[in-house]
């Protein structure tokens, strides 16, 4: 599982990103039981790893 802060450092997706996918239920989130925030549940990571590969791409295109 995944805070929005360990998703952030962990892939290089912005933070604006990953709150658009769970606003649009891209992405499966549950409320932390221990304190403030929303955690990413763990199945998540290959959808994750995907959006950090497009977002990489598209960095990446748009610099050159």
């Amino acid at each position: 599982m995944f805070t929005i802060k360990q998703a952030v450092k962990r892939f290089g997706i912005p933070k604006s990103t990953l709150y658009r996918y769970i606003k649009q239920n891209k992405l499966r989130t549950i409320r932390n039981p221990f304190g403030k925030g929303i955690i990413i549940l763990e199945d998540e990571e290959p959808r994750l790893e995907a959006l950090s590969k497009l977002y990489r791409a598209k960095k990446k295109g748009g610099e050159g």
